[in-house]
């Protein structure tokens, strides 16, 4: 069966035959077969190692084929490692919409051996929302309708920022030094060049004619996380008793940093 298998195998980059060949096999191959270990047969053909072989720890041909091949068709008309895929999930759904790969196949929701042989991806990493947001970023004509969804990232950066491990977190603002967030004025700027207005509802529409400030909703401005989230793209929080009167010549942002 194996060899069978494998032939098909070969041409599975292709997006239209991967999705064809794996829908094919999970509504036709057994999900206990797919995860046996390799046997292999050695020795003398009338000894129990050419007869009954021996099998391998850790030696299953399809977790090692969809781990090291991109063969998994997606939503964005691509083959992928099934370690960049998220999961068939309504709440990574609404938060990635059509920006991160989610499978175009469907897996039996009453069968969890179908979905520990694919192993998709069940929350994003620190990587995955600069990843996210870089990409909504870049999707210019849709800004208006990503919005609210760029106020749920931040907010599952806030909610997990805590969890990340020391490396993790020194990784990310390393990151962040290069990466452009939203401002009240709805434009993109770098974090490291922002503001967050500390006072009344959190907006000034004034001062940010002049100061950008990051937009950043009531929710997420009150969360437990808020500093660490700061400190993570590096921004000054700053009130009106912050603000000076500077001459129109200089630059009015000069005076915070």
């Amino acid at each position: 069966m194996f060899i069978i298998f494998f032939l098909f195998i070969v041409p599975i980059d292709n997006y239209d035959f991967a999705k064809f060949f794996w829908s094919y096999v999970i509504k036709n191959i057994t999900a206990e077969i797919l995860t046996q270990n390799v046997r292999i047969y050695w020795g003398h053909s009338n000894k129990p190692g050419a007869t009954v072989g021996t099998l391998l720890d850790d030696s299953n041909y399809i977790n090692w084929f969809i781990k090291n091949v991109k063969c998994i068709p997606t939503t964005i008309k691509t083959c992928e490692l099934s370690s960049n895929i998220f999961a068939d999930n309504k709440e990574l759904k609404e938060l990635c919409g059509k920006y991160m790969c989610f499978p175009s196949i469907s897996l039996p929701q009453d069968k969890i051996i179908w979905h520990s042989i694919f192993n998709f991806k069940t929350k994003l990493s620190g990587n995955d929302y600069f990843d996210l947001l870089e990409k909504i970023r870049l999707d210019e004509r849709n800004l208006k309708d990503n919005l609210d969804r760029i106020q749920m990232i931040y907010y599952h950066i806030l909610k997990e920022i805590y969890f990340w491990s020391s490396n993790e977190r020194k990784t990310m603002k390393t990151q962040a030094k290069s990466f452009y967030l939203l401002t009240e004025n709805d434009q993109w700027k770098l974090a490291n060049d922002l503001y967050l207005y500390m006072e009344g509802n959190g907006t000034n529409n004034n001062l940010n004619d002049t100061i950008p400030c990051l937009k950043l909703d009531y929710k997420n401005r009150n969360h437990s996380h808020l500093n660490q989230f700061l400190d993570l793209f590096n921004i000054k929080q700053i009130t009106m008793n912050d603000i000076k009167l500077a001459d129109k010549q200089s630059s009015p942002a000069e005076h915070f940093r």
